[in-house]
């Protein structure tokens, strides 16, 4: 969530400062792009998170392999989420039978 949460706070004056003169894209392009990459992964965390809860409470064990599905979509720091939402999908898929 935090990092799709900064790719949605980025201006085009920070863009600016990055992006070199001769690229092929334009400030308001890269901009935009980020924020729909922002807003999608966003989207998957918040899905994501839902999975994790109803998977600790053990409630909907669909929603929580659907939560595992999604967070593989999701990249943090050096994949870190992807990895913990492979390890979490394993474990909800192996857990089956105790879930309500």
């Amino acid at each position: 969530m935090f990092t799709w949460s900064s790719a949605l706070a980025i201006d085009s004056s920070i863009i600016q400062n990055v992006l070199p003169a001769d690229s092929p894209i334009s400030v308001e392009q890269l901009q935009s792009f980020l924020t729909t990459c922002g807003i999608i992964g966003a989207v998957l965390s918040i899905f994501t998170l839902a999975g994790g809860i109803v998977a600790i409470k053990r409630k909907a064990w669909g929603l929580a392999i659907i939560g595992g599905i999604l967070g593989l979509f999701t990249i943090g720091p050096m994949l870190l989420g992807s990895v913990l939402s492979l390890i979490g999908l394993i474990l909800v898929a192996i857990s089956r039978k105790d879930f309500q």
